[in-house]
């Protein structure tokens, strides 16, 4: 199945990208790989802090990362519905477009960075699934995603942030293209900000398409 492909796919790192970071000394990550017998997989990420890495970022908080980095590609979001009791209450939902935007919004109080992110899916069901063609369970899956995604990226910045302190999510080249002459002004204290910005996070999931797989 094209789901089942798209989840198995490794994201791209750019080499270029990487070898800037560690010149400008920007906070990176690399993807960690492992492998099976049956397949190479993505497990997470190895946090780099200048040109130093510091530890290691678990596969869901590097699924928010790449949220938030706007470089979702592909793949499956899994949501947990109880109302559908044929599927064991697991809807999986595969990406068909992916877009996140990041805002800075700067106060004096603080930084706060708003993040939106939209996302259309397809959802195929096993076998037959009549709750699953209701409007109303449709809009309960959609709110469902929303929900957790929200949860997730917001969770994952507040862990980076407390554990790591590391900028990965590249907040500071959003600041400086931004409002060059105020990051000019906090650029030295940058590290120290970065563990303080807020995130603001609204997530906006829709099925576009709808089918069912026997």
């Amino acid at each position: 199945m094209n789901a089942e492909k798209t989840s198995r796919i490794l994201h791209v790192t750019d080499l270029g990208e990487v070898s800037k970071s560690i010149h400008t000394k920007t906070d990176f990550v690399l993807p960690r790989v492992t492998s099976s017998k049956d397949e190479i997989k993505d497990a997470g990420s190895a946090v780099s802090k200048g040109d130093k890495m510091v530890e290691w970022l678990g596969e869901i908080d590097t699924i928010s990362l790449k949220w938030i980095r706007d470089s979702v590609k592909g793949g499956l979001v899994v949501v947990n519905m109880p109302e559908d009791k044929e599927g064991e209450g697991l809807v999986s939902l595969e990406v068909i477009k992916a877009k996140t935007k990041v805002t800075p919004i700067i106060e004096d109080d603080g930084i706060k960075m708003k993040i939106e992110a939209t996302l259309n899916m397809s959802e195929k069901f096993q076998g037959h699934h009549d709750v699953t063609l209701d409007k109303s369970f449709i809009e309960a899956v959609e709110k469902k995603v929303e929900v957790d995604m929200k949860r997730r990226m917001t969770s994952t910045i507040k862990y980076v942030q407390k554990e790591f302190g590391a900028d990965i999510f590249h907040f500071n080249r959003i600041m400086r293209k931004y409002d060059p002459r105020y990051w000019a002004e906090i650029e030295g204290s940058w590290e120290e900000l970065f563990k303080q910005v807020e995130p603001i996070v609204n997530f906006k999931a829709e099925i576009k398409q709808i089918g069912t797989m026997k």
